[in-house]
């Protein structure tokens, strides 16, 4: 489901183009440098391109999706708790899927 909503944004079909980059537009920094919000999405720069992500946790599940839209990668990832490896996982899936984000660190 979430790999359909990430292709409805991408292929226009839920909002206009110009929607769905006000959408991820950089809006406000956050604490980390680099890094802004926008409506819903996280986005920062990385060597493939800007990265628009969100997770989220209501306490005993934990959901991040990164969508690296120049290199069309998109990591979904869901889990039954939040630990240092489901926080973690999502950039390492993203590391190991392109060769451009090899020596990527990031704010995840």
């Amino acid at each position: 489901d979430m790999l359909k909503w990430h292709d409805a944004l991408a292929g226009g079909s839920v909002l206009s183009a110009s929607s769905v980059e006000t959408l991820q537009e950089r809006h406000v920094a956050t604490n980390n440098n680099g890094e802004y919000y926008g409506y819903g999405w996280i986005t920062e720069d990385t060597p493939v391109g800007d990265l628009h992500w969100h997770n989220g946790s209501n306490g005993h599940h934990f959901a991040s999706m990164l969508r690296f839209d120049d290199e069309d990668l998109v990591v979904v990832m869901l889990a039954n708790e939040l630990n240092e490896a489901s926080n973690c996982l999502p950039a390492n899936l993203a590391r190991a899927s392109s060769p451009g984000l090899a020596g990527w660190i990031g704010h995840l």
